[in-house]
């Protein structure tokens, strides 16, 4: 009856209130959750440009050494180019002086 009806108002008034206050938790967790996730992809964000300016200084780096061992090969292989040359007429001149050396032996024999 009116007890009895009172006395479910009264625990449904206290469900209500109960029922708010959670409400009221849950959106201050979300709302904390939500600027978390917002500094975390900041801070992804920051640490993804530093790793592209990192990559890029690193080729650039690179590129920059490849080209000088580049230069570095490119003078080796000239020089390597002049010492077979001297190598080839020093040849040709023990082969001329071989040859030179039979004529003056036969010349004065």
């Amino acid at each position: 009856t009116i007890a009895e009806m009172q006395g479910k108002l009264t625990g449904l008034l206290g469900l209500k209130d109960t029922l708010a206050s959670v409400q009221t938790k849950m959106e201050e967790q979300l709302t904390a959750l939500s600027t978390q996730l917002n500094e975390m992809h900041t801070s992804h964000n920051k640490t993804s440009l530093e790793i592209q300016t990192a990559i890029a200084g690193l080729k650039a780096s690179l590129a920059q050494q490849v080209k000088a061992e580049q230069g570095h090969y490119t003078a080796a292989d000239a020089s390597l180019h002049t010492m077979q040359k001297d190598i080839d007429d020093l040849d040709n001149y023990k082969v001329d002086a071989s040859k030179m050396e039979k004529e003056l032996v036969k010349q004065l024999q």
